[in-house]
């Protein structure tokens, strides 16, 4: 490629980096373990698009997936590189934390070539401290270009055009109802207050709390409020594939007990106190199911127990459709319900019956299956074509029974009737998404897969009465 041509296509790059923040991030931004070029994400994307459209943006995202680097960092150079005007200030929850990042920033400003290309105007000034820097002006002014706070600090000046909260939350300021709201009034009497009539807010972070900060802000008039959990909802895929590949996601979801994993991994939190199963009653499950493993078959069943598969149907099989379980119970004489296997997918109707005769044969048990509309069928055609004994369950408004619906699977829990296999909290991947499914339940909402499969294995066994050589029972709603 001659040199002119060479030169054409920087000088391109160059005035796209002046212009669009995503060809910015792309050509200023360095890895910080390789010193490459970052390369732009989807969702990374996605957020610099949404914070150029909105002016007050509320953006939950899963640890680890370049908030910081995207937005503090990058998008704070971009604003200031196009505006040497503009008082900036970075908020985290503590001062340090902030501290560092105005660091990067400034380090950025002093020695990246990339950005003074892009950037030429944008020079260090004095006063150039740890903790807050001055950019060279066309205007006077006694505001610090950019600065630093913690949670609860104060800050300089009396104008903000620019304001970042970045990772402000913690256990202790979302933990009780008095914390949360003292840190809403510090929010409103400390940085409200002080910006400017065209100034940005944006707020990155993990979810805490139902009523956290940043939920409560995400409800006010003119904000645009964003979740980017690790796996999308659409395709139950990676967002971020090169640094959260599927593999690694299911190790973490391993590494922590479901309530963590669903709060830093899926942006979704959690209050236990209205919650309709509490962690406490799961808890005694998993105590009693200590040093268990989730079993693929049975040789054969103990003597006096009864075996019950629960099969939560999915007939559609696009991206975005429920899923099909299979939630396999052994029930013991004294009614104790121990997990032996849950199994899930999107899987067409013929495959469906040949699993529903492979897990019979493997575990020696009867088969409940939700036989409404379309999903009667299955019903039907594995009576049809084979000798596994399949009970057909019709679900109603019995599935909100407070004394037989899906909520008593959390009584019976605390009663000591559930036992999960565990090895000291680490639960396998199907039983893990079955924990967080009940942990997160809310009776006005889509109830999930595995809870409506292992309610089916319960009313089975319930209703059957542990009587083995059962073909058929008619179970009907209430």
């Amino acid at each position: 490629m001659q040199r002119e041509e060479i030169n054409a296509i920087d000088g391109m790059l160059l005035d796209m980096a002046r212009r669009d923040p995503n060809a910015f991030m792309s050509y200023v931004l360095r890895d910080e373990r390789t010193g490459r070029c970052i390369e732009q994400a989807p969702m990374h994307e996605s957020w610099q698009d949404e914070i150029t459209k909105n002016d007050h943006v509320v953006l939950w995202s899963s640890v680890e997936s370049g908030k910081s680097s995207q937005i503090t960092v990058g998008r704070t150079l971009y604003e200031l590189g196009r505006d040497t005007s503009k008082r900036i200030v970075i908020v985290s929850n503590t001062y340090k934390q902030s501290e560092k990042l105005v660091g990067v920033i400034a380090k950025y400003i002093e020695s990246s070539s990339d950005l003074r290309r892009v950037f030429p105007d944008l020079l260090p000034a004095d006063p150039w401290t740890n903790s807050q820097i001055f950019v060279k002006r066309k205007v006077l002014s006694k505001d610090p270009s950019l600065q630093a706070c913690g949670v609860h600090g104060s800050i300089l000046g009396a104008r903000i055009d620019w304001l970042v909260l970045d990772d402000v939350l913690d256990y202790e300021n979302c933990r009780t109802q008095a914390a949360r709201q003292d840190l809403w009034e510090w929010f409103q009497a400390t940085l409200v207050g002080r910006l400017t009539e065209k100034s940005k807010i944006v707020v990155v972070g993990t979810a805490f709390h139902p009523e956290d900060m940043l939920h409560k802000l995400a409800t006010q008039p003119g904000w645009r409020a964003l979740k980017y959990p690790v796996l999308d909802p659409e395709t139950g895929l990676s967002r971020w594939p090169k640094v959260w590949p599927m593999s690694r996601i299911e190790k973490r979801r391993q590494e922590l007990i479901p309530i963590e994993f669903a709060r830093q991994m899926l942006c979704v939190a959690r209050d236990d106190a209205d919650a309709v199963f509490k962690r406490e009653w799961i808890d005694v499950a998993l105590k009693l199911g200590n040093g268990k493993d989730m079993v693929y078959a049975l040789e054969s069943v103990p003597p006096g127990c009864g075996v019950f598969t629960g099969v939560d149907l999915a007939v559609q099989q696009h991206s975005k459709a429920d899923l099909t379980v299979l939630f396999t119970i052994m029930v013991h004489p004294d009614g104790t319900r121990e997990v032996l296997c849950v199994e899930s997918g999107r899987i067409a109707g013929p495959d469906i019956v040949k699993r529903i005769v492979d897990t019979h044969n493997r575990f020696h048990s009867i088969v409940i299956v939700e036989n409404v509309a379309a999903q009667d069928y299955i019903v039907q055609f594995t009576r049809g074509t084979s000798a596994v004994p399949v009970i057909g369950f019709t679900t109603g408004s019995n599935k909100v029974h407070p004394e037989f619906g899906v909520q008593s699977l959390g009584a019976e829990m605390m009663g000591g009737k559930w036992v999960i296999p565990n090895r000291d909290g680490q639960c396998a991947p199907e039983i893990s998404a079955w924990i967080s499914e009940m942990l997160y339940y809310d009776p006005n909402a889509h109830t999930g897969d595995r809870i409506m499969a292992s309610w089916f294995a319960r009313e089975g066994a319930r209703k059957g009465n542990r009587k083995i050589e059962t073909r058929r029972m008619d179970f009907t709603s209430r």
